[in-house]
């Protein structure tokens, strides 16, 4: 049909007013603790059990499933460094954990993505687990323990038992004060499933699994669906996109709980491999590989899986590209933008170059030290022993100069590294060393940050009437 000259004219200034008008979409991240690839029904279920995690396989199942979703750190302090900034540790400086004594944190010229969308007219909150920071301006709002509001120490210690209660309240009020007038972005780090975990009384003995650690998935299961449907509530579900993702594997949960890191254990890692459960401290796959979704009714089509290799780092990009807001431009960014695998659209056109940090809790010179590299469906593994196992045994450090060489997609459970006589092994071998010395020339270029962590008891947070430093 033809239109008249003059009524295409007022059409199309009509769409120009509508689309400036139109508010950008709200991103949401959940931050779940500890939890491993195991730990969510959707993402492995071998006996068919029914869903420890209901609501978040939910989502799941009507957004898209990352399989092969890693974090560049097995501890929480790195892998929410690199989180916020994009950034793999040996960029950011966070390479130790950081204590309520630490002196610094999160180096004050690194940019999270708060900041970016704040500065871009964003609404942003932060609720929950921090940890990258505690002291004068490393601190964040909303840090768990002690339990702040804003700067003000309000509970010592905190009340685990009440706590999930405590973020769905904090949280749930703040998205409905907005009102929709401006879009937002708000961060939860729940506590769960860290250790130690209390568990409230309507959840215990309500799992199917029957224990202890299956009540509190089913209690952080509960806290992520009243936040997402406070979002519902406010008419903002087809305009959020919302990441649901852990920050590395389970930890001490996994030998006294019953947490399981999927099917990232092999023998040939406690054994030849020399000490460790395949989880938390270590770079096998069990700490790196996450369960991680997103969701986005409308945008996002459901039932998708994606095999291909992300990081926890490509959240921050991902999220500027589909709100149209720029990210600093004077530094290198480990994560990318990955929201054509979001939509359905093209994948990757090369192999993906992924680096991870020695995650050993002795915190000794050689910690942040890069000893695993995943090129594609190669890992390379420049370390092994030093975390203990469930029994209390840790193996001896052994370090490869030529590295250990696994097929990740094949070989899941890194159980057999392939064999260094084989044509797989050195194609493989002569790509990880190209990536390694690529990494060193970028971190010789690049914007590195660096922080003193010496700590200092006088700035441990405290809410002490009889001390004079503390902030209650």
């Amino acid at each position: 049909m033809n239109l008249p000259s003059s009524l295409t004219a007022i059409l199309c200034v009509l769409q120009a007013i509508h689309t400036s008008v139109s508010k950008p979409p709200n991103m949401v991240v959940l931050v779940l603790d500890d939890v491993g690839y195991g730990d969510l029904t959707s993402f492995w279920n071998p006996d068919n059990e029914p869903p420890s995690t209901p609501f978040i396989d939910s989502m799941a199942e009507y957004g898209i499933k990352f399989t092969d979703f890693v974090s560049p750190s097995s501890v929480c302090t790195a892998s929410r460094g690199s989180l916020l900034t994009a950034r793999m540790s040996k960029r950011t400086g966070l390479t130790n954990v950081i204590f309520p004594s630490s002196i610094e944190g999160l180096p004050l010229n690194e940019t999270t993505f708060g900041e970016t969308f704040k500065a871009a007219g964003y609404r942003t909150a932060m609720v929950g687990k921090w940890h990258v920071g505690e002291h004068g301006p490393y601190h964040a709002t909303g840090r768990a323990i002690p339990l702040y509001d804003n700067d003000t120490v309000i509970e010592q210690p905190v009340d685990m038992r009440n706590l999930s209660k405590q973020y769905i309240e904090v949280t749930t009020r703040w998205i409905k004060e907005g009102n929709n007038t401006r879009p937002f972005l708000l961060y939860v780090g729940l506590a769960l499933m860290h250790a130690p975990f209390y568990i409230l009384p309507e959840f215990v003995g309500k799992s199917s699994r029957g224990t202890h650690y299956g009540d509190a998935l089913l209690e952080m299961d509960w806290t992520v669906e009243n936040i997402v449907n406070t979002i519902r509530e406010i008419g903002e579900e087809e305009n959020t996109l919302i990441w649901v993702a852990s920050d590395n594997g389970p930890g001490e949960i996994l030998c006294e709980y019953g947490g399981s890191p999927g099917p990232f254990t092999a023998e040939w890692q406690r054994n030849e491999g020399g000490g460790g459960s395949g989880s938390k401290w270590s770079i096998w796959e069990g700490g790196l590989r996450l369960p991680a979704l997103a969701y986005w009714p409308g945008t996002i089509k459901g039932g998708q899986v994606s095999d291909e290799l992300v990081s926890i780092m490509d959240i921050y990009p991902t999220m500027a590209s589909f709100a149209g807001v720029e990210m600093p431009g004077d530094r290198i960014y480990d994560g990318i933008d990955i929201s054509n695998i979001l939509l359905g659209k093209a994948l990757y056109t090369a192999e993906r170059v992924l680096y991870f940090q020695n995650s050993e809790y002795h915190q000794d010179e050689r910690n942040g030290n890069i000893e695993a590299v995943r090129v594609g469906q190669y890992k390379g593994v420049y370390k092994t022993g030093g975390t203990m196992d469930c029994n209390g045994i840790s193996g001896p450090d052994v370090y490869y100069d030529t590295p250990l060489i696994f097929n990740v997609k094949t070989d899941a459970a890194e159980s057999s590294p392939l064999t260094e006589a084989s044509r797989d092994y050195s194609s493989a071998l002569a790509i990880i060393q190209q990536a390694m010395g690529n990494l060193n020339v970028t971190l010789a270029e690049g914007k590195v940050s660096t922080i003193d962590y010496t700590n200092n008891p006088c700035v441990a947070p405290c809410c002490n009437s009889l001390k004079p430093n503390c902030r209650c």
